[in-house]
């Protein structure tokens, strides 16, 4: 419910906004229905910790596609800050496969 319920809230501040909601201590979590994945030129692919997050299948195809591609992936905390100031960031799910972030 709590998901739906920060949808509501989002579309409310901005029609047709997706919430990013917070784990327990204040770390960047996940969307309603999408992983949260965000990328910086220093440090390559970065994606909440799936202990704190459901796990998601695209969010593991990511992670293949960035071994093969030796490009660097880790799945870490996430701060609000790291996530406005990241230099892509993207919801991934099965439903939408990579939908970019183009606003917060």
């Amino acid at each position: 419910m709590h998901y739906y319920l920060a949808d509501q809230q989002a579309s409310k501040q901005e029609p047709g906004a997706r919430a990013i909601l917070l784990d327990q201590e204040g770390f960047v979590g996940e969307a309603s229905t999408a992983n949260v994945v965000i990328f910086t030129e220093d440090q390559g692919v970065v994606s909440p910790c799936m202990e704190k997050v459901l796990p998601g299948v695209s969010v593991a195809v990511v992670r293949q596609l960035c071994k093969e591609l030796n490009v660097p992936f880790q799945q870490r905390d996430l701060t609000i800050e790291e996530l406005r100031a990241a230099d892509e960031v993207w919801l991934s799910s099965t439903s939408i496969c990579l939908l970019p972030v183009v606003r917060c």
